[in-house]
């Protein structure tokens, strides 16, 4: 190893690229039990300000940053061939394509896909535009498990049972008037 760590200065270091925080990258890799937060805090801090400390670092968040490019691009590259393709399926169910004979010759009836081709551009609508997505009804409560039919006659009971109270309720106002 080019920097001499110890191994706990090397599980520091991975420690402070996994997590950000140095005070929980000392945790990690020393034996706090008995310290202090002030005194893990000044420790780490002292890691930190150590030349071949910072030098690991460097060298490992170099590392993690090719590391996160090379999977982004291998991300976008795959993404764009796939939509490339799903484009290029779509055009060519779409072309009329000649009817032919065994023997190849075109007997004048042209077809196209248009169920697939349909269902391509759909695909390329939803991951390039967010076009067609699927929607969810999202339910939160007790009520919940009630089929349609049940849920429409408990609507109806409380509708009921409102008219019922504002009736009683106005007829309590006109003897309280009387």
């Amino acid at each position: 190893m080019p920097y001499a760590l110890t191994l706990k200065q090397e599980t520091f270091c991975t420690a402070y690229i996994a997590t950000g925080n140095a005070s929980e990258a000392y945790r990690r890799a020393y034996d706090t039990q008995r310290m202090k937060a002030e005194s893990v805090n000044r420790k780490a801090k002292e890691l930190m300000d150590n030349g071949k400390i910072a030098a690991r670092l460097s060298t490992l968040r170099a590392k993690l940053e090719e590391k996160v490019i090379a999977k982004r691009v291998h991300e976008i590259v795959s993404r764009e061939r796939v939509l490339a393709e799903i484009w290029d399926n779509a055009m060519k169910a779409k072309a009329a394509e000649p009817v032919t004979t065994k023997e190849g010759t075109a007997i004048g009836v042209y077809q196209a896909n248009w169920a697939a081709s349909t269902k391509a551009i759909e695909l390329y609508g939803r991951e390039t535009h967010g076009m067609f997505t699927e929607r969810v009804e999202v339910r939160k409560g007790h009520l919940d498990n009630l089929s349609h039919d049940d849920s429409k006659t408990f609507r109806e009971a409380l509708l009921e049972a409102d008219r019922a109270i504002g009736h009683a309720a106005r007829r309590g106002k006109s003897r309280a008037a009387g």
